[in-house]
């Protein structure tokens, strides 16, 4: 007969219970630190000539418009924006701020 090994303390079942708090809590802390700065991006969008705002963090400011939007906003100057083209796929790739 195959043993499973020794039963789990309570000091490894404790153990286990803290970790699962420490991760419960860390997925919580950066729920808010994303909720705090899209909410804060969204003020900052609200400033510009043309305001605009973002839902997903990562998502909306990943091709680059809102993101030189609020670069306009915080710098107070406006960027001179150029496309650039892919030269593999030869289709239009992200905008480029020349500064």
């Amino acid at each position: 007969m195959l043993s499973a090994g020794p039963a789990p303390t309570s000091e490894q079942e404790e153990g286990a219970d803290i970790d699962n708090v420490k991760c419960m809590l860390q997925a919580e802390h950066e729920e808010v630190q994303n909720r705090t700065f899209t909410n804060w991006v969204n003020a900052q969008l609200a400033k510009h000539e043309t305001p605009s705002a973002i839902q997903d963090l990562f998502q909306d400011l990943r091709d680059g418009h809102r993101l030189l939007d609020l670069l306009e906003v915080l710098s107070g100057q406006q960027m001179v924006r150029k496309e650039l083209r892919d030269t593999v796929t030869g289709g239009v790739n992200q905008p480029v701020a020349l500064v």
